[in-house]
C-alpha cells in the first residue's frame, strides 16, 4: 500500500486497522436492481445531439460475451493499446494458442 496525503498522519495502530479493512475478506450479497432483468441496447437514438469533445466522454460498461458477464470493461474510441487479462481469455474459453 502507497500512503500519502491524510493517512501520512496516521498513528501505527491507525495504519493497521485501516491494513485489516483493505485487506478483510467478507461475503458478498447480491442485491438486483429493479430494472436488472431488462435487457439495455444502446443505439443512435441514445445519442446526444452535439458532442463538444468526443474523446473525453467514457463508457465503462459491464457486458456479457459468450454467456460470461464480465466487469468494468472500458470503452474507449481514441486507445490503440488493448488489453485483456489470461483469466478472462479462460472464463470465455479461448486457448492461449488462437491469439
Amino acid at each position: 500500500m502507497i500512503y500519502s496525503g491524510p493517512s501520512t498522519q496516521l498513528t501505527s495502530r491507525q495504519h493497521k486497522r485501516e491494513r485489516w479493512d483493505v485487506f478483510a475478506a467478507r461475503m458478498m450479497v447480491l442485491q438486483y436492481l429493479n430494472w436488472s432483468s431488462t435487457p439495455t441496447t444502446i443505439d443512435r437514438d441514445d445519442h446526444p445531439d452535439r458532442v463538444i469533445t468526443p474523446s473525453v466522454y467514457l463508457l465503462v460498461i459491464d457486458p456479457i460475451i459468450v454467456n460470461t458477464r464480465l466487469s468494468k470493461v472500458l470503452m474507449d474510441g481514441g486507445s490503440s493499446l488493448k488489453i485483456i487479462y489470461l483469466e478472462t481469455l479462460d472464463l470465455l474459453g479461448i486457448k492461449r494458442a488462437q491469439l
